[in-house]
């Protein structure tokens, strides 16, 4: 078939153009949306127990051209055959010409439950929070590791034969707060879809991925004890992107993988600092256990 003889190029186009994670406000939700792509929901009847590690440079385009170094550490628990719960802990450093400032991110803890199962098909709860962590530069908002907010995240997935869907939102609870600044950011609804397509030790996922922040962005300046409020404009911005990812396994317990997404909306607001113009990501992942309990 045409396809599969084309898909080592398709492996290489991978490698030149943007992840998927990078094109959403905050992690949270965008964080949960990808890793759903992957086999997470236990629909195979295995307890699995797995940590990964990931890295990301990805840049914020003209004209800030922030540079940012991700790395993310991840692990997975299988609380039984229907129940997984999974943690993210980011470690971000963030460069603008010869500035450079590092720390950890925000804490992503999440929870997937099978609700049902029909035929080829699985239908999951999701459920998590962002818990604060991060080290904010509070000397400059624009140019920070985390907004150290406490947010919620809930919504559902499905997998459908080789279709792969989720629907989130992330809703701040928090605010970031310095002498200067006080900022609150809107709630944000993230749709994901995607289709994988399996060649032996090879899986690939191409899909799209809806961004939409429900509200505006406010933002309150505090000059001499004499508080301003304003509305960001074009902070309720959509953001669309194609994605397209690769995972191979060398064998049961050890998976490599590689994303990436092409936004086709173009963004000019960045006031969050969550817009990226590209980014590189690269990963594995290790099952710590490949005990079936089938039969049981």
């Amino acid at each position: 078939m045409k396809i599969i003889k084309n898909l080592p190029l398709l492996a290489l186009f991978i490698l030149f153009y943007a992840n998927l994670n990078a094109q959403c406000s905050d992690a949270g939700a965008c964080s949960i949306a990808s890793n759903y792509n992957t086999d997470s929901t236990n629909h195979n009847k295995e307890l699995l127990h797995s940590i990964g590690i990931d890295y990301s440079y990805s840049s914020s385009g003209k004209p800030a051209n922030y540079k940012y170094n991700l790395i993310r550490l991840n692990g997975n628990y299988s609380i039984d055959e229907t129940i997984s719960v999974s943690a993210v802990i980011p470690f971000l450093s963030q460069s603008l010409n010869k500035k450079t400032t590092t720390g950890f991110g925000d804490l992503i803890l999440s929870l997937e439950k099978i609700v049902g199962t029909f035929d080829n098909s699985v239908l999951t709860i999701i459920g998590g929070a962002k818990i604060p962590l991060s080290l904010v530069n509070k000397d400059n908002f624009g140019y920070l590791n985390g907004y150290g907010t406490f947010d919620l995240i809930a919504g559902a997935g499905c997998k459908f034969s080789n279709f792969n869907s989720s629907l989130l939102t992330q809703i701040p609870f928090t605010k970031y707060n310095d002498d200067y600044t006080e900022f609150k950011r809107g709630a944000d609804l993230v749709f994901q879809l995607g289709y994988s397509y399996y060649l032996k030790e090879w899986s690939f996922n191409a899909g799209g991925l809806i961004i939409k922040r429900l509200a505006e962005s406010e933002i309150t300046e505090k000059v001499n004890s004499v508080e301003t409020v304003a509305q960001i404009t074009n902070s309720d911005f959509m953001q669309l992107n194609l994605t397209l990812s690769a995972n191979y396994k060398l064998n049961d317990n050890l998976f490599f993988d590689l994303s990436t997404a092409v936004p086709i909306l173009k963004r000019k607001e960045n006031a969050d600092g969550s817009k990226r113009a590209f980014t590189l990501q690269i990963g594995t992942q290790f099952i710590l256990n490949k005990k079936s309990q089938k039969g049981k």
